[in-house]
């Protein structure tokens, strides 16, 4: 069972640094909200930050407890978004390291969202291939 622990976060620092050290040239945003911390990822790079997470020694988060799409239309604080209306968000768990990550990825549309056009500024790249179990919540 994961439970919450006050060493988590140098934990989740230590993930934190080897994600720099594999990703030096990515411009990596890492914000930290009641002890949980998110790292918003390039839309290019999703795959790849996500396949390092899993496989790495020091990371291994092997289970994809969620996957959460986000629609800032109208939030309050939007101006100080990273980049986009609409955010995909994975809640990502390390069982053997008792640590929570979230992986954030932020979409801006290049058309109008009143209608019913499929706008290619927000597809994404699945995770099934890393957690077949992504499937159902990327819908």
């Amino acid at each position: 069972m994961l439970t919450h622990n006050p060493s988590e976060t140098s934990s989740v620092s230590s993930t934190l640094a080897k994600l720099k050290e594999q990703f030096a040239e990515l411009s990596l945003l890492v914000g930290e909200f009641r002890s949980e911390t998110t790292v918003v990822v390039p839309a290019e790079n999703l795959i790849s930050v996500m396949q390092f997470l899993r496989d790495d020694e020091a990371c291994q988060y092997t289970f994809l407890s969620d996957v959460i799409g986000l629609d800032y239309l109208n939030y309050p604080a939007a101006d100080s978004l990273p980049g986009g209306r609409f955010a995909v968000v994975y809640n990502l768990v390390s069982p053997t390291h008792n640590r929570r990550l979230f992986i954030k990825v932020m979409l801006d549309p290049s058309l109008p969202t009143d209608g019913i056009e499929d706008d290619p500024a927000l597809h994404l790249a699945s995770v099934t291939g890393l957690w077949p179990g992504a499937e159902w919540p990327e819908r």
